[in-house]
């Protein structure tokens, strides 16, 4: 976040984050022989089996230019998936200069084409090492051959953890303390409870929740501290793990001793288990806000226990960038040379290099009744920058780019770049990840025309990735986006669009599971839709700060944690049911200008037309249409491939 609010973010992190409980590697950057693990395995209640899918063979696919080029990686062949030991130098992408095509989930480094859920699953571990080989950091291995870990239960649902280096010796205790919902004492042995996070939603949501200081494991200015040291790691070293990661290592600690059974632990009874046996490993959840939204978007995408559980469900509240903001999307800046809205970033050219070609968009807001309290929700206005929802009043307020400042008191502005956040906070990321270039320097994207300058930083687009890769790590578990209109520095569109991107995931699940997929089945408790309802999204007519999701948060999480649908369940007598509010589309993927970033989106999930086809049909003209008529691309299910009529 800001420069200048950096202590009140990490003070918000502590105080919000809690647990819910290309050829080879050169010479000189190898990877440190047995520290590593080799990577995670696939997600608890898999569906595609012990054996790894590599999908299948799309000739068609590598004979395109761009995607021989940036989409199939060298030295890995088409019977395996991309290792560590395969991934290129930092060097090797930069030579290739501009890339400002969103990266294809679905298909593998080989260029072989995901089918399925099974071959999904072989991908994801694939994207997983490439987040922590060039962005994050790798995580040390949690191998019992290379730790021990061991507990002590205290109090009522504290556990103090010590976890021991084997072949050095060392070791690192932390204590996770534990507060318990009313009745909670009658449920010892079910393992039926989940951990919630910030807010402490437990005492009107029946969660029990426990505090989380990611500061315990490392520090995030610079990604030292206890995760490394305890493995004899040089913060500096290339490959280390960020501070991020060490947040997750941390995390995969927990969720290992929740999936122990009394013999695996060495106890009696399930009461002798961690937390007194009151936690289930599978409902477990984690919420961050601000720069704890950073971290509990990575601590969603990193954690996995030994047995491969993973975090259930995770909040990310006005994380921006280094969350799930797209780098490479810039188009709320606004690019009219001529008058005509068009692609700041085309795949053809270097772009747009001048910050005088920024112009700024248009915000509408539309009044909404949210049917709830100001003092819960506190939303007056739903904006939306670009076209207004089909057939719906509006008004509008235009903001010129080069005047950015204050829509209303204290509100952020700009656009926060990776290139200019690895810089402000380096321990938030790995040491290799500062070596990709920025071919952009100078536009600055974070312009504020009040206030303390930002710095003149560009985008990095030379990457093979882009956070919609840390984002696709989190389907099927559960997760909620969260931010305020009026946060422009955060990117809050692109952040829609990262969602539009898991939607993808999350409806193949649901698609395979609907087509009698048992294991699927078994992971929603029979329902395939819920597996939709797991990626829920709500922005707020607010600034930067937590002020009304605490109650939409304890709605969303209960709900996944429990198998329904948000909202569907009566929480309580002054709880309103209306669940769609966790999936209204936000913004309209018709915009004439955001268009052009769903456009370089030339994928989508199997067996569909991709995401730039199917915003290309909605697109009446060539110009994209005009706000005289504008048209609502999308329904509550979100991106769909045949929508509900317009009216």
């Amino acid at each position: 976040m800001l420069r200048n609010c950096f202590k009140i973010a990490f003070a918000l992190l502590a105080a919000f984050a809690v647990l819910l409980f290309a050829a080879c590697p050169s010479p000189e950057d190898p990877l440190p022989s047995g520290i590593y693990t080799p990577g995670p395995g696939g997600p608890g209640g898999a569906a595609g089996g012990a054996s790894l899918s590599v999908g299948i063979a799309d000739d068609a696919w590598k004979s395109d230019s761009y995607n021989a080029n940036w989409g199939v990686w060298p030295n890995v062949t088409s019977d395996r998936i991309l290792t560590f030991d395969d991934m290129p130098p930092v060097s090797y992408w930069n030579a290739k200069g501009h890339n400002h095509a969103y990266a294809d989930p679905f298909h593998f480094a080989n260029g072989n084409k995901v089918t399925g859920v099974k071959d999904w699953e072989t991908r994801r571990q694939e994207i997983s090492r490439i987040m922590q080989y060039y962005e994050y950091g790798i995580m040390p291995s949690m191998a019992p051959d290379v730790i021990d870990i061991s507990y002590v239960n205290t109090g009522v649902a504290t556990t103090a953890f010590t976890v021991r280096h084997i072949e050095s010796g060392r070791t690192f205790s932390f204590t996770i303390t534990g507060t318990l919902p009313t009745g909670a004492e009658s449920l010892i042995g079910k393992r039926s409870l989940g951990l919630t996070a910030g807010f402490n939603v437990s005492t009107t949501h029946g969660i029990g929740y426990c505090n989380y200081s990611t500061g315990t494991f490392a520090s995030e200015s610079n990604g030292s501290g206890a995760v490394p040291t305890l493995y004899g790691l040089d913060f500096l070293d290339p490959s280390s793990p960020s501070a991020n990661v060490s947040y997750a290592w941390g995390m995969s600690i927990i969720i290992t001793a929740l999936e122990w059974s009394p013999e695996e632990a060495g106890v009696e009874t399930p009461e002798e288990l961690p937390f007194r046996g009151y936690f289930a490993a599978d409902k477990v959840g984690y919420t961050g806000y601000s720069r704890g939204g950073k971290a509990a978007e990575c601590i969603a995408a990193f954690t996995e226990g030994r047995k491969g559980t993973r975090l259930s469900f995770v909040a990310i509240g006005s994380a921006g960038s280094g969350g799930p903001a797209l780098e490479r999307y810039i188009t709320p800046a606004g690019y009219r040379p001529g008058g005509v809205w068009s692609d700041p970033l085309p795949l053809d050219s270097e772009g747009v290099q001048a910050f005088g070609s920024f112009v700024g968009k248009p915000w509408y807001l539309l009044k909404i009744n949210d049917y709830r309290s100001a003092t819960r929700d506190n939303v007056a206005y739903k904006a939306v920058r670009g076209f207004p929802p089909y057939n719906e009043p509006y008004t509008r307020e235009e903001i010129a780019f080069n005047q950015i400042k204050v829509v209303q008191s204290n509100a952020w502005s700009g656009i926060q770049s990776l290139s200019e956040g690895r810089r402000e906070t380096p321990g938030w990321f790995s040491v290799r990840f500062r070596e990709f270039l920025d071919l952009h320097p100078n536009l600055d994207i974070d312009y504020v025309a009040t206030g303390n300058p930002n710095g003149k930083w560009g985008i990095i687009c030379t990457t093979p990735f882009d956070q919609h890769f840390l984002s696709l790590l989190i389907p099927p578990m559960g997760v909620h986006l969260n931010d305020g209109f009026r946060v422009p520095r955060n990117n809050i569109e692109s952040q829609f669009a990262n969602w539009v991107i898991m939607d993808e995931i999350y409806k193949m699940y649901a698609e395979e599971a609907e087509a009698g997929n048992q294991k699927l089945l078994a992971m929603v408790n029979g329902d395939p839709d819920l597996f939709i309802w797991r990626n829920t999204i709500k922005i707020y007519d607010q600034t930067h700060g937590p002020t009304a999701e605490a109650q939409d948060y304890g709605d969303v999480m209960k709900a996944q944690l429990e198998y329904y649908i948000p909202g569907s369940y009566p929480l309580s007598p002054t709880t309103d049911p209306a669940s769609s509010k966790f999936r209204d589309p936000p913004f309209p993927v018709d915009d004439p200008i955001s268009r052009f970033d769903y456009y370089r989106m030339d994928w989508g999930r199997p067996g569909h037309p991709t995401i730039a086809e199917r915003v290309r049909k909605w697109i009446p003209t060539a110009n994209g249409g005009s706000a005289a008529s504008p048209r609502k691309a999308m329904d509550w299910r979100g991106l769909v491939d045949d929508p509900e009529p317009l009216n």
